[in-house]
């Protein structure tokens, strides 16, 4: 039955750290994920810590052969157990949810306790979680919650987000982002302006910014870092740069982002939870142009991180350069960081710890 079942050994992992307290009992937990690097990422930081303290970790979910992780193209690649498995969002493919659920049943034998971070991906899991009784703990990486954690959050032990939720059982926790040092101070001179689409890129802003990069830097005087995406062509993008005279540096994907942080000023993004939060950590002032399709959460993501102070909003539908320039120009002659500062001091808690309390 669990014949997409990975249970290889990881090779070079460090020997499991001695438990914090005796009240912690090593579990057997499962991560309930799949989809976007924003729901892996939160996934993936939990699960080296866990596996550090010496608990057992299975990944299951929809699509986690070809996932995307920060350090390569596949980051289930002989790293974590994990199991595939069948889901979907669609009515017509209710058989297909049916066959997802039993084999997240199966899976789910002798499991301590399940997090799940949200999207149809991990639909059949946390329904064969329920079926099971299992306990189980919610991550929203949004300020407004999705379709599935919605559905799943009364039942839960925790629903935990680094936004204030608006649930009984909701707990304010620690973004989880892998940065956790403030960059260095930058020195004067010429500015850079980071344009980062997330993991999966944006064709709309590598388009954007191939046909007005010009304007943009003979105005602000400014050099690009573009993070153009895994899809995108890279080759072609440099090549179009270089035509127009544009100075900007182009890469598919960074791993390190800490020392790319280190040199940019200003940037240009979706609004993902991660990414606002590894810029509100560094206190760099973002433009957002939120993905504007689905639920709609990176809306309210990017107006959330306005109302602080520290971002600007364009709606990526009819966006002209002279509304981009007028925003951009209002950023960086209006920032602070001040209500942000104020927001990252709320107490929080750690989703770690919680899920080893259950």
């Amino acid at each position: 039955m669990l014949e997409n079942c990975k249970q290889e050994k990881v090779v070079g992992e460090k020997d499991p750290l001695p438990l914090k307290s005796s009240r912690y009992v090593r579990k057997k937990i499962a991560l309930a994920t799949g989809g976007t690097r924003g729901h892996i990422g939160p996934a993936e930081i939990l699960a080296r810590e866990w596996s550090l303290q010496g608990h057992n970790l299975l990944f299951l979910g929809k699509g986690l052969k070809t996932a995307f992780s920060s350090e390569n193209h596949a980051f289930f690649s002989a790293k974590y157990p994990f199991c595939e498995i069948d889901s979907s969002n669609a009515i017509r493919k209710i058989p297909t949810t049916m066959m997802g659920i039993y084999q997240a049943f199966t899976a789910l034998k002798g499991v301590s306790c399940l997090v799940g971070f949200g999207s149809y991906h991990t639909f059949s899991t946390l329904i064969a979680a329920r079926l099971r009784s299992l306990p189980y703990l919610l991550y929203e990486p949004n300020i407004l919650p999705g379709k599935v954690n919605r559905l799943f959050a009364r039942k839960a032990s925790w629903i935990c987000s680094p936004f204030p939720l608006n649930y009984p059982n909701g707990v304010l926790v620690d973004p989880l982002i892998s940065l956790r040092k403030k960059r260095s101070c930058r020195k004067k001179g010429r500015s850079t302006l980071l344009i980062y689409g997330g993991s999966q890129g944006s064709s709309f802003l590598n388009q954007f910014f191939l046909e007005h990069g010009k304007k943009i830097q003979k105005r602000f005087g400014c050099s690009f870092i573009h993070i153009a995406g895994i899809h995108a062509s890279l080759e072609d993008i440099k090549y179009r740069y270089k035509q127009e005279g544009v100075k900007a540096e182009v890469h598919d994907y960074v791993t390190d982002m800490q020392s790319l942080y280190d040199q940019v000023d200003v940037a240009v993004g979706r609004a993902g939870s991660g990414t606002l939060f590894e810029l509100l950590f560094q206190e760099i002032p973002a433009l957002f142009v939120p993905y504007p399709y689905g639920e709609k959460h990176q809306v309210a993501n990017a107006q959330f991180a306005e109302a602080l102070g520290v971002a600007k909003v364009c709606e990526q539908f009819g966006l002209t350069y002279e509304h981009f320039a007028k925003q951009l120009s209002d950023l960086l002659e209006g920032v602070s960081f001040a209500k942000a500062r104020a927001f990252y001091k709320l107490p929080r808690k750690r989703t770690q710890d919680l899920l080893l309390e259950m």
